[in-house]
């Protein structure tokens, strides 16, 4: 940290004094304590950190959740003289008593508690902390501080369960994820943000040096309105159900264990189920899996003609939740959007393929029951028929 009591119970800053003698100096003459615990403080000159303060026994701090890498110092003081330079009302530091916090940067107009987070934390105390600073009337803002999100050699996107708690919604860039480099001063956003599995995901990166953006963000939307095709969805589709094959015990594996109880072939399954769904991203179990359970556990059971409703989908998955065969994705800076509009747009898809009928209020008549292909090469037949028919249909259901 930056900022420290003395003795007299005078506040500290180093930032108001660089010379790394005079610190020295401060550091014999001085005695330092936390702001938030009061617990005492050494100030730390080294020859490659950045001076700062730390705790000198191992007490816990309230406002202190790590200790300060080399990286977190610099991406702190980065962009404090950053919104300085805006003429931004920003404090560093600045210990809120009444919710004991100490965001790293304070703004008062526009109010922000923004946090630059490089090692990974529980999601109890990042939702926390969110928790606190809105009830504070505080808009909190995460920045991944962390090493470089990585693509792979298909171009999607890795992002692990600490890195997803960042991500936030805009009805402008869709689900997205700020990062922070300090070495090359340069923002990376993650736009536009789609999930295959749980944690591979489509999407675009912009990336832009400090000195190009301003504060708060205000981006331009890429050119480009779609960031897969169905092409692409199809062969990941199709790589994921043989890694699952290959790598789970098929009677251990809830999945495979339904599917072959059910006298089905993974690979042979109708090409309706594991399609890309807007909002799936709450689902952090693939799309393949939790639609196959929709499919198993209620329409398979359903006759032609008969009608189901969207709250019967949703008890499916509720239980399959609670037996721990799916599981539910938490973003802290995200209103949440119910599992049960994940199944109506589910549903709303199959009747753009004329496999249900929506007839209002949650209602929907089954009017085809699909059959899984009898051989690979007839799937692949079945699914280049639906890339011919419906792509169109599938990836405008998508758009924000």
């Amino acid at each position: 940290m930056f900022t420290a009591y003395d003795e007299k119970g005078t506040a500290v800053h180093l930032l108001s004094c660089r010379d790394k003698e005079a610190l020295k100096r401060w550091k014999k003459e001085k005695r330092f304590y936390c702001p938030c615990c009061r617990s005492p403080l050494t100030l730390k000159i080294g020859s490659t950190k950045i001076p700062h303060f730390a705790h000198i026994s191992n007490q816990k701090c309230p406002a202190s959740s790590e200790r300060e890498s080399e990286r977190h110092l610099s991406s702190k003081l980065l962009l404090y003289e950053w919104l300085r330079y805006q003429r931004l009302d920003v404090q560093l530091e600045a210990y809120l008593p009444s919710i004991q916090q100490r965001p790293d940067l304070l703004l008062k107009n526009p109010p922000f508690a923004i946090e630059i987070q490089c090692s990974p934390l529980s999601v109890s105390l990042f939702q926390k902390r969110t928790d606190f600073y809105r009830k504070h009337g505080l808009k909190p803002l995460w920045i991944y501080g962390g090493q470089t999100v990585s693509q792979d050699r298909f171009r999607l996107f890795s992002f692990t369960s600490f890195q997803q708690m960042f991500f936030q919604y805009s009805p402008h860039w869709g689900y997205w994820f700020p990062a922070f480099q300090p070495e090359t001063k340069m923002f990376h956003f993650y736009l536009f943000l789609f999930p295959f599995s749980p944690v591979k995901f489509f999407g675009v990166q912009v990336s832009l040096l400090m000195d190009q953006l301003a504060f708060p963000f205000s981006l331009r939307k890429p050119s480009v309105s779609r960031f897969f095709t169905m092409a692409q969805w199809l062969e990941e589709k199709r790589r994921w159900i043989s890694r699952k094959i290959r790598y789970s015990k098929a009677f251990r594996d809830p999945f495979l264990k339904t599917v072959y109880f059910n006298g089905q072939n993974p690979q042979l399954l109708h090409s309706c189920i594991g399609l890309p769904v807007k909002h799936s991203i709450w689902i952090r179990s693939h799309p393949v899996e939790w639609q196959y359970y929709l499919w198993s556990d209620l329409l398979y059971r359903v006759k032609i003609g008969q009608t189901v409703h969207i709250k019967q989908g949703l008890v499916v998955l509720l239980r399959r939740v609670k037996k721990g065969e799916l599981v539910i994705r938490e973003f802290p800076l995200i209103e949440p959007i119910t599992l049960e509009k994940t199944v109506f747009q589910y549903f709303q898809l199959l009747a753009s393929m004329d496999i249900l009928l929506n007839i209002g209020g949650g209602k929907f008549i089954v009017q085809k029951q699909p059959i899984d292909a009898s051989t690979v090469d007839k799937q692949y037949q079945e699914e280049r028929l639906l890339l011919n028919k419906y792509k169109e249909i599938i990836l405008n259901s998508l758009q924000i």
